[in-house]
């Protein structure tokens, strides 16, 4: 997990996922107005706002977001940071480490976890102290539209749903805060490795019954990721 810093912000305005020692995948929608020299990215935060001693912070030079990208919409909501010094990966004792790309598509009906320094409740002004993860779990893109698209938002193949499992319910979800952060499932090759089957997106309201939290789903956007990472070297 990254953490991503306006100049002079002690907290985190958004989250990211390192990818390998030079790119960090984030929301689009977290970095559209900002050039590289107002981000400054955080690897190693586990508190808000103090260091742990485990901080690692790296400046970016480059910031590439995706040029479907819709503000408006949020479809296409991903964006690549280059790191100006690449990271000797894994670091401090594997707690610096990346996260494996999907190797699949279709997650549906799957327990998964979001990460994030967001709002525990929806209009909170309370920043937690530290990091925050939360289990969801998916839904059928069909299912979410029909959840959703009354309310406005267009639910697209590119991305994908989760919330309580029982969503009637509510009460989990990522909120304010959260975005750019990953969704991610063990890995069924190495369970003590996780891939990024998303990355937060939008949402109506946070936690609410039957609204479901909206992701960029990661597997859409393999081809174009390892396009626009052509300095990086995976380990």
């Amino acid at each position: 997990m990254a953490a991503l810093f306006l100049d002079g912000d002690t907290a985190p305005f958004c989250g990211g996922s390192l990818l390998n020692n030079r790119y960090v995948v984030t929301a689009a929608h977290c970095v559209f107005s900002l050039g590289p020299s107002d981000v400054t990215v955080v690897f190693g935060r586990h508190a808000t706002s103090s260091d742990s001693g485990n901080d690692l912070p790296r400046d970016i030079n480059i910031i590439r977001i995706h040029p479907q990208y819709n503000d408006n919409t949020l479809e296409y909501d991903i964006a690549l940071l280059r790191l100006t010094d690449a990271l000797a990966v894994p670091a401090m004792g594997n707690l610096i480490a990346p996260i494996c790309m999907p190797h699949r598509s279709r997650y549906t009906n799957k327990d998964v976890v979001a990460v994030g320094w967001g709002d525990t409740s929806e209009g909170s002004e309370d920043v937690p102290d530290v990091l925050q993860t939360v289990t969801v779990h998916t839904i059928s893109n069909r299912r979410c539209a029909r959840l959703l698209d009354p309310l406005g938002p267009n639910i697209r193949k590119h991305m994908i749903c989760a919330g309580a499992e029982d969503l009637g319910g509510g009460g989990r979800d990522t909120c304010q805060g959260d975005s750019g952060g990953p969704l991610s499932v063990r890995t069924w090759y190495r369970p003590s490795r996780h891939s990024l089957i998303g990355i937060t997106s939008f949402g109506i309201g946070c936690a609410r019954p039957n609204r479901p939290g909206v992701y960029t789903r990661v597997y859409s956007f393999s081809d174009w990721l390892i396009d626009n990472m052509p300095d990086a070297s995976y380990c």
